[in-house]
């Protein structure tokens, strides 16, 4: 026995229409635009988050144990982009 009213179908697709949802990049997505392994681009990241001098904006937005994502209008972001560009030091 069916009822009515519960056989309505919704739609769960995953595209959104929200323009703020498509304006924050995460780590995977800019480890795949650059090549880089996501492990090595989180320790360049961490490296950076402490170099309050070079990478000013990427210091202060970040907190510990969140996941690294940032607006893509967002200065941090940048910092981000400039760090993972320049090489490990050895």
């Amino acid at each position: 026995m069916t009822n009515a009213k519960t056989t309505e179908t919704k739609d769960f697709s995953p595209v959104s229409n929200d323009p703020v949802a498509t304006t924050i990049v995460t780590l995977n997505d800019l480890c795949a635009e650059l090549k880089l392994d996501r492990r090595e681009a989180r320790l360049v990241l961490r490296m950076a988050a402490k170099d309050t001098k070079t990478f000013p904006y990427l210091a202060a937005t970040h907190v510990a144990r969140q996941p690294w994502q940032w607006d893509i209008t967002s200065a941090a972001y940048e910092d981000a982009r400039k760090a993972l560009s320049n090489p490990l030091p050895a």
